[in-house]
C-alpha cells in the first residue's frame, strides 16, 4: 500500500467519524 493510499483512507475514516457524530 503507498502512502498516499493511506492517507486516502485515513481521510475517508476522519470524514465518516466526523458526518455520523454530526448526525446524532
Amino acid at each position: 500500500m503507498s502512502t498516499w493510499d493511506c492517507v486516502f483512507l485515513l481521510l475517508c475514516a476522519a470524514f465518516y467519524l466526523r458526518v455520523g457524530g454530526a448526525q446524532e
